[in-house]
């Protein structure tokens, strides 16, 4: 129900925290009615994204270190 949903994503963003998860987003979504899928899609988009660089950036670290030995 609407009302409990700040509860209930408090609750999840506590438990993540917990298990040491801090920066993990927490978002609410309704498959039954689509409320919050843009929201998630564009946290997913930005997620993905950011894992590309990281890869781009992994890759010039594994370079460089390679031309170095």
């Amino acid at each position: 129900p609407v009302p409990a949903q700040g509860a209930l994503l408090n609750d999840v963003a506590r438990l993540l925290r917990e298990d040491g998860l801090d920066d993990v987003p927490v978002h609410a979504a309704s498959a039954a009615n689509g409320d919050g899928v843009p929201v998630l899609r564009a946290a997913i988009s930005r997620a993905v994204a950011g894992r590309g660089q990281a890869e781009r950036r992994a890759e010039a670290e594994l370079g460089d270190a390679a031309r170095a030995l």
